[in-house]
Formats: C-alpha cells, sequence, structure tokens
C-alpha cells in the first residue's frame, strides 16, 4: 500500500476514544501511514504508546499545533460541550487554522470552530441545530454531507463520517505532496545561491514555521 502520509502526525480529539466511527477514523489514517495521537482535554489521559501505530493519548493543553501536519474533531453528539469548549482545545483550534493546517470536524465539533473564532467567512456542513451559533460566529452553513472550504472539512453527520475521513486524508495527501515539492526545489539551489524571484527575499523562509509540523517524524 502506498503510504502518503508516512510519519506525518495527526492529532484526533473526541469525546469517546473507544466509539466505532473513532476507532475506524483512526485506523484509516494509519493505512495511509499516518501517526496518530489522541488527545484529551479532561482528566488524565490512558497510555496508549506504541499501539495501533499512534504515539499514544497526550492532553491537548500544552500541545503545540506546529508539531502536527493536521487536526480531526470526532463530535458528532450535542451533549459533547465540555469536549468543545474546554480552554486547551480551543487554543489548540486556533493555533491550527492560523497555520492554515487541514482541520477536519465531525457534527457537533463544529462548535469547537465556533468557540475558536475560526469561522469567519467560512463555510461549513453541520447539523441544523447548529446554523444559529455557525451564522452568529461569521460562518454560513450549507446542507451538504460534507463541505469543504480551503484546508477546512466538515460533516453533518455520525453516518456521514467515511466521507468526512475520506476527503480529509485527501487534503492531507495533497499538502503532503506539495511540501514535498517545496522541498525538492529547496535543495535544488544552495542557501547562499537562492534562485530570482520572490523567493530570494526570504519568502520561502518566512514559512518554514508555518509547515514544519507537516514534515515527516523521525520515529
Amino acid at each position: 500500500m502506498d503510504q502518503k502520509l508516512a510519519g506525518r502526525r495527526i492529532a484526533v480529539l473526541a469525546a469517546d476514544p473507544g466509539d466505532e466511527t473513532v476507532s475506524a477514523s483512526r485506523k484509516a489514517l494509519q493505512e495511509a501511514g499516518a501517526v496518530v495521537d489522541m488527545l484529551t482535554d479532561s482528566g488524565e489521559p490512558k497510555s496508549r504508546e506504541g499501539s495501533e501505530g499512534g504515539s499514544g493519548n497526550r492532553h491537548v493543553s500544552g500541545t503545540s499545533a506546529s508539531e502536527f501536519a493536521g487536526f480531526l474533531i470526532l463530535s458528532g453528539d450535542t451533549k459533547d460541550i465540555a469536549l468543545v469548549r474546554g480552554d486547551g482545545a480551543i487554543q489548540f483550534a486556533r493555533e491550527m487554522m492560523l497555520l492554515e493546517k487541514p482541520v477536519a470536524a465531525l457534527g457537533d465539533g463544529v462548535r469547537l470552530l465556533v468557540s475558536s473564532d475560526a469561522l469567519t467567512g467560512r463555510v461549513v456542513a453541520c447539523p441544523a441545530a447548529l446554523r444559529a451559533e455557525v451564522e452568529g460566529a461569521g460562518g454560513h452553513c450549507v446542507d451538504e454531507p460534507v463541505h469543504a472550504d480551503e484546508n477546512l472539512i466538515t460533516c453533518r453527520s455520525v453516518a456521514e463520517s467515511s466521507k468526512l475521513i475520506e476527503r480529509f486524508i485527501r487534503k492531507l495527501e495533497s499538502r503532503a505532496a506539495d511540501l514535498k515539492v517545496d522541498e525538492l526545489s529547496e535543495s535544488s539551489f544552495p542557501a547562499s545561491d537562492p534562485p530570482p524571484g520572490p523567493t530570494a527575499l526570504g519568502g520561502a523562509g518566512a514559512s518554514r514555521d508555518k509547515i514544519e509540523g507537516d514534515r515527516p517524524t523521525g520515529g
């Protein structure tokens, strides 16, 4: 199998890490080569280090978004209020959006993006019950199973979660391919002899911090 996400680290935030949807999503990401970290915003994380190709559970507070190539929010139940309104999760989601990393949200997980003030001008697929919250946050809600707005991918219900994961993986693979092209371009020109044009003025260097988390991990 061609693992186009080999070594890329993906953060997953879920209300119930043992849920069937979460397990299926994690498996799909790992089959694509990704290293999956399950994040929690409450209590003590139960370590799963070395299990199923992941590096274990981590508390979202204090976790840097720059470590990750993408972020998946799995919350399909409107009762998961604590998950989508925790300070650590809100900060992490805000950082991922600011860094323009691929972010995917299922159902009520869109509420985390509302809390993160990350939906201004964005179009999202979400449950009808969340339309008022999304529009109040400056976003636009559409009645579609899955919708992609640049690096943001949203899904309105758990029943359509497989479509969300498929689109999310395609976006991650596309970004990984673009990064590989950038790396090859950088290696073709010595630092002392940059190519002519805007990149010679430091444009590539200015974007280095943003893409650092997209690089494959060493382990």
